[in-house]
């Protein structure tokens, strides 16, 4: 593993490395949660507070490694590089994923009962969506087995406590702001999951995964994919206008763009694994990172909500 001598290879550097490290072990998910926290900090006009991006960070990571260790064997079809991680690295993944959900828990016990309940929100779910809760003969016996329901749940559960922690940490009350962001994140996320359905289709079938992909085809899912973005895109469009500075305003039509652009180009861009991944959900640290520059470009330049109203 290590050689012997002094070959300078074990010192090269080599990006890909630490790429593979961020995506596989969902740290570069958790810092997409982080971001969404932050963006939902910055519409509803909110200080940012660091512990709602811990949060966002913890909740995610022990989440999805948790997730990764009970479908082992779709991923293994799938995504074999991925699976091939999370099996080397499992024994560091699977404990520190238990203790990142602890500790969430336990920073939210101080800002009160309904901050826990809500860090909570993507572990219920989880349970939920994976445990058998139909009675035997029925057609479905867990969540996770029926196509639609399984895509809606896993993007409320994941669009829910970024939205909502900003608010309730800060002791604000939620508004018309919080349902379009909640509607934001949850249409985006539900678009990255059926994405990632659509990548992973001919694994699905060979385990009996219905997924909307395997359902009604990739074509079909496609056209869903777009009339998605355009209607929800356009009801958080309706819903902040006039009420969120036109500078934040723009960061929502650059997501639904964002959104069309990488649904357009789907059949180039899952060729590789990795690069899907890196895509569908670094869309949130892309637009983390635009709104930071929105930010400062507004206060420099300060501009008006609707200056024409």
């Amino acid at each position: 593993m290590f050689g012997h001598g002094y070959s300078t290879r074990r010192f090269e550097w080599n990006p890909s490395i630490l790429i593979d490290y961020l995506v596989y072990s969902s740290l570069y998910l958790s810092f997409a949660a982080g971001a969404m926290a932050y963006i939902s900090s910055v519409l509803h006009e909110l200080p940012f507070n660091p512990i709602v991006f811990v949060l966002g960070m913890l909740i995610t990571y022990s989440v999805y490694n948790l997730n990764r260790k009970t479908d082992e064997s779709e991923d293994a079809i799938n995504h074999s590089k991925r699976y091939e991680f999370t099996k080397k690295y499992e024994r560091l993944l699977f404990p520190t994923a238990i203790g990142a959900y602890i500790l969430a828990l336990a920073l939210s016990w101080l800002y009160g009962p309904t901050v826990v309940l809500i860090s909570a929100i993507p572990l219920i779910s989880g349970l939920v969506y994976s445990t058998p809760i139909f009675p035997r003969g029925f057609r479905y016996r867990r969540l996770k087995e029926i196509p639609v329901a399984k895509s809606l749940l896993v993007a409320v559960a994941w669009a829910l406590p970024p939205a909502l922690l900003p608010i309730y940490i800060a002791g604000a009350l939620p508004s018309v702001i919080t349902l379009a962001v909640i509607l934001f994140f949850s249409s985006l996320v539900f678009i990255n999951t059926v994405l990632f359905d659509m990548r992973d289709v001919e694994g699905d079938r060979l385990t009996g995964v219905r997924t909307i992909p395997v359902c009604i085809g990739i074509g079909n899912t496609t056209r869903l994919l777009n009339l998605v973005n355009v209607i929800f895109g356009a009801a958080v469009v309706f819903l902040l206008w006039n009420t969120i500075p036109l500078s934040d305003l723009l960061l929502i039509v650059i997501g639904i763009l964002y959104a069309h652009w990488y649904i357009r180009h789907y059949p180039q861009i899952s060729r590789s694994n990795l690069l899907c991944d890196l895509i569908a959900d670094g869309q949130f640290i892309a637009l983390g990172l635009v709104l930071v520059v929105i930010m400062a470009v507004s206060a420099v330049f300060t501009f008006p909500a609707f200056p024409w109203v």
